[in-house]
């Protein structure tokens, strides 16, 4: 396994000494530290990859509301890709080159099924997040990302269709609830299942083959950047794709041994192995423990 150090000269070196021209850096547990921030070297570092003349690309599970702090930081230009790649913005200008929604039908049955279950439900519109009800992981989940809930009064009153509908609980409950939802709608939706805090895992439904790395080619593609001219940077299992067809695929230190063994490069160090994790306000929002040896049912369900 080959291995390099996460700093700003080492990025400067891989950026200007290949013709890349496209640099796709996923969000939590890549460029941001345990405290969910950006840390003065992690920002020199995407700078230096900019310097270098290579376009700086966000590619996130996140929300833009969520992405949108984080990109004034790094003073980088405004296109992202967001929702695991159901959604590319530009945030500068609003422009909205690719949306896709999960179905009504779909999102409103899996938060029927969610809340009858005593789970947190959330639709996530462009930048607004919708909590069905109050709850302590939706609280947590705010608190993280730095962001502020919606309560409607009623499933009318958001989008017509989101772009994702996001569920966090225990596992049985939510696999439950994924398969009940594959049963009924069959190829309508996507879904990844994932370990969030201790004991704690989210389902994300997004719309049927959607994926980050799908929406980073199809932007590299839009800016006329070949996939061998891309340097693409991740963590976790949704990160696959986007690291097995870039030029130079790098996993983070803390990232989940299946995808290390697909990459070209792991790093020694990461923002997010760099600081221990604060604990939250919230009692029942505890660190999953070791997040870079998930147990072996943790991996996230492919969107085919």
């Amino acid at each position: 396994m080959k291995t390099l150090t996460f700093c700003p000269e080492t990025l400067r070196t891989l950026a200007g000494g290949r013709q890349f021209r496209l640099a796709a850096f996923d969000l939590d547990g890549t460029l941001l530290d345990t405290h969910h921030r950006l840390t003065p070297a992690t920002v020199r570092a995407v700078r230096g990859v900019e310097a270098a003349g290579v376009q700086v690309l966000l590619a996130t599970a996140r929300t833009v509301g969520a992405i949108r702090p984080h990109l004034e930081r790094l003073a980088t230009p405004g296109l992202v890709v967001a929702h695991n790649g159901a959604l590319v913005c530009d945030i500068a200008t609003g422009a909205v080159p690719l949306r896709r929604t999960v179905p009504r039908e779909v999102a409103l049955s899996a938060a029927h099924l969610g809340l009858k279950q005593g789970l947190a439900v959330h639709f996530n519109g462009d930048e607004r997040v919708y909590a069905f009800a109050s709850h302590p992981l939706s609280r947590c989940y705010a608190e993280e990302l730095g962001i502020s809930l919606h309560y409607p009064e009623a499933a009318y009153t958001t989008p017509a269709e989101p772009v994702s509908v996001l569920i966090m609980g225990k596992f049985a409950p939510l696999d439950t609830l994924r398969a009940h939802l594959a049963g009924a709608f069959a190829e309508r939706f996507c879904a990844v299942l994932s370990p969030w805090q201790e004991n704690i895992w989210r389902l994300q439904l997004r719309a049927p083959a959607t994926s980050k790395g799908a929406a980073v080619f199809a932007v590299a593609q839009s800016l006329g950047v070949a996939p061998r001219e891309i340097l693409a940077f991740g963590d976790n299992l949704n990160d696959t794709e986007l690291i097995v067809g870039s030029g130079l695929g790098i996993a983070m230190g803390n990232a989940v041994p299946a995808l290390q063994e697909l990459a070209d490069f792991v790093t020694l160090r990461s923002p997010a192995t760099s600081h221990p994790r604060r604990r939250s306000r919230h009692a029942s929002c505890r660190p999953w423990k070791n997040k870079s040896i998930p147990p072996a049912n943790s991996r996230s369900q492919p969107c085919r």
